[in-house]
């Protein structure tokens, strides 16, 4: 089903479907799969459709039109960007380097590297830091 491993429905299929955009098998402009089209590829409830398209239409990736339909937005047309920085606790980092067993130095080195990107983490409206440490 999925690129990724989100561990929720909505998310595999969020992925799956921002994986076609990025590839262009979704063009700019083109219809996104609707919630039912949704529900019958996946066999999943309503809900779980309409989250894993919301959650498109908050990374920015999709328009929705009422009573029309949810569509690919074109890329020269970004929302917004926000732009900031948030102090990482240091046992956040020493959790990761213990996790991924790098040496004492090599946080510093991987850290400018890492990418970081903020997910919902259940139904509470609870998030969670989804991350990547290259190891070239």
């Amino acid at each position: 089903m999925a690129s990724g491993d989100h561990g929720t429905k909505y998310a595999r299929i969020a992925d799956d479907l921002r994986k076609e955009i990025v590839e262009g098998q979704l063009a700019e402009g083109a219809e996104v799969p609707g919630e039912n089209a949704l529900m019958k590829r996946y066999g999943v409830a309503r809900m779980t459709a309409r989250r894993a398209l919301s959650v498109l239409r908050e990374q920015g990736l999709v328009d929705v039109r009422r009573g029309k339909g949810t569509f690919v937005r074109a890329r020269h047309e970004p929302r917004a960007m926000l732009k900031g920085s948030v102090e990482v606790p240091r046992e956040l980092l020493e959790e990761l380097r213990k996790r991924h067993g790098l040496a004492e130095g090599d946080i510093g080195r991987v850290l400018p590297k890492v990418e970081l990107k903020l997910v919902e983490a259940g139904d509470a409206g609870t998030w969670a830091v989804e991350y990547r440490v290259p190891l070239d």
